[in-house]
């Protein structure tokens, strides 16, 4: 017995110093495109064909150059994924997740996504096989369409209650319309804390930091409501709910018109004499020819276009006098409105318990394990380029890559002429035109009525004008001062831990295992 109970104690402990060991390791993944071929033995493109036409779906032509993977081409889908091999499991971490990678937008965006998806572990997940429906747990990154121009934050969960699997989105963030500056390299954070919290940051900047379980910054929220409507209540048939009631004592004035029209044709104004009301204003167009493929009997008698008769040089065709108001309009009589004696007040139905409720205190040791990272997108717009793709628990590595970004792209703004200054009035322009143009347009607007909104606007402007102008001195006082070291401040489960940096590329190396395959960055 004694030594049952010795070897027992022994293999408690082992198994014990197996799961700390394993909790503790750190999970690295990251991707740099150097190379131009080699990048395909690591990633898996999709080959699914689309439900209707039966051809490939996802068709788009990726390009490694220049360290970075690009889509080439406009207006098409693209999928593509490499799969881990180990899965990253949220229930046995103790350190962090950090999703960071570069985008680069070589022409502006007009719509289409450049975000990634962290695939759902499973065991028939297949990379050939991935497309829209394929699970993922976290979706992070920009996407953009038109004026909407976003820094997607996106995690699936299964409720434990249904079994349901659901997205959570997490509103969107001030400052996502930075990151489509075009022919500019940007980069994205996210870090996941097993704490529960995340931050975001937009180019090194913290644009959001909050709870996975934080109802104020998802929408929808994680937690379905604790109460829900009774959908077997109805409203009994006598209830009253209108607030109001026509008065039975009010009549119709003996006086009042209904029939009057609201308009009537303006007796002041007559024909001009040169108007010809002989001659039709449109003619079918003398030059068109039935198509050749017309069918009558699907559709239709074919008939030319109408296009405006070229003998018409003045009016022609039938002629009417414009419209003015009527003053005798009325129009239709209603009596006055009176409170109702039997309004019983607005009728909801009764709240019972939404069986589809839960509360767990931290969604991250919940959230499912992470087997693949993938790009499973669609763009109106070629030239959006990938690099460095990392998926690590690695914070100075994160940090690392991040110096090696900043240097990367003062060279790129030295190149187009986007110094300091060139930021900063960008910034402050842009912050304009994206939250104050409507109120601006109002102003105008409503000028023609109430001049004094115009000399109010006016003020403004001259206001806005004086401040950057203090501010751009301020910046070029700041240029010509003499520089101080710069430190990396990094939030990391609610702490801020500061860590010098000073990495160039070239010191950088890293392994990633593909499929088995070791390959050295």
């Amino acid at each position: 017995v004694y030594i049952s109970m010795t070897s027992l104690v022994q293999t408690t402990a082992l198994l014990v110093l197996i799961l700390v060991a394993n909790a503790s390791t750190q999970f690295h993944f990251h991707e740099r495109f150097q190379d131009e071929t080699g990048w395909v033995d690591r990633w898996d493109e999709s080959t699914v064909e689309d439900s209707e036409t039966g051809e490939p779906k996802y068709q788009g032509m990726w390009e490694a150059k220049d360290g970075a993977l690009e889509m080439t081409e406009p207006h098409q889908h693209y999928a593509l994924s490499h799969t881990f091999d180990n899965p990253f499991d949220f229930r046995t971490a103790a350190l962090p997740l950090i999703v960071q990678y570069e985008v680069k937008f070589t022409q502006p965006m007009e719509c289409g996504g450049a975000y990634i998806k962290l695939i759902s572990a499973s065991s028939d997940f297949d990379g050939a096989l991935l497309d829209n429906e394929t699970p993922f747990t976290i979706m992070f990154g920009p996407d953009a369409c038109g004026e909407s121009q976003r820094l997607h934050f996106i995690y699936q969960f299964t409720n434990p209650k249904t079994n349901k699997r659901y997205e959570v989105h997490a509103k969107n963030v001030d400052g996502a319309h930075k990151l489509f500056l075009a022919d500019a390299t940007h980069i994205v954070t996210l870090v996941l804390n097993p704490n529960g919290t995340f931050t975001e940051s937009i180019n090194g900047e913290l644009v959001r930091h909050g709870e996975l379980a934080d109802a104020d910054s998802f929408d929808p929220p994680l937690f379905p409501q604790k109460m829900i409507d009774d959908a077997n209540d109805i409203k009994p048939a006598d209830w009253i709910d209108n607030e109001l009631m026509d008065d039975p004592a009010d009549e119709m004035p003996a006086d009042w018109d209904e029939d009057a029209p609201q308009f009537l044709p303006d007796a002041t104004v007559t024909k001009p004499k040169d108007w010809d009301e002989s001659v039709p204003e449109l003619i079918p167009d003398p030059t068109a020819e039935r198509p050749q493929d017309w069918d009558e009997d699907e559709d239709g008698e074919w008939a030319a276009p109408l296009i405006r008769n070229p003998q018409c040089d003045f009016g022609c065709g039938l002629w009417t006098p414009p419209m003015v108001d009527n003053p005798a309009y009325m129009g239709q009589w209603k009596p006055r409105q009176i409170p109702n004696p039997d309004y019983k007040g607005q009728w909801h139905p009764r709240q019972i318990e939404n069986p589809a409720y839960f509360h767990i205190d931290n969604p991250f040791v919940s959230l499912d394990p992470v087997a693949a990272v993938a790009f499973e997108l669609w763009t109106t717009t070629g030239g959006v380029r990938f690099s460095n793709v990392m998926v690590t628990s690695d914070l100075k590595m994160a940090q690392q890559v991040a110096a090696e970004w900043e240097k990367l792209r003062e060279s790129e703004d030295r190149a187009a002429g986007r110094g300091s200054l060139y930021n900063f009035f960008s910034s402050i322009f842009s912050s304009i035109v994206n939250e104050f143009s409507d109120i601006a347009w109002e102003l105008i607007d409503a000028s023609d009525e109430h001049p004094e909104y115009m000399i109010v606007f006016i003020a403004c402007c001259a206001f806005i004008a004086m401040f950057c102008v203090a501010k751009g001195r301020e910046v070029r006082d700041r240029l010509t001062a003499k520089p101080q070291p710069k430190r990396n401040t990094v939030s990391i489960e609610g702490d801020a831990s500061e860590q010098s940096s000073a990495i160039s590329p070239a010191s950088t190396s890293t392994t990633a295992s593909v499929n088995g395959k070791a390959k050295t960055q």
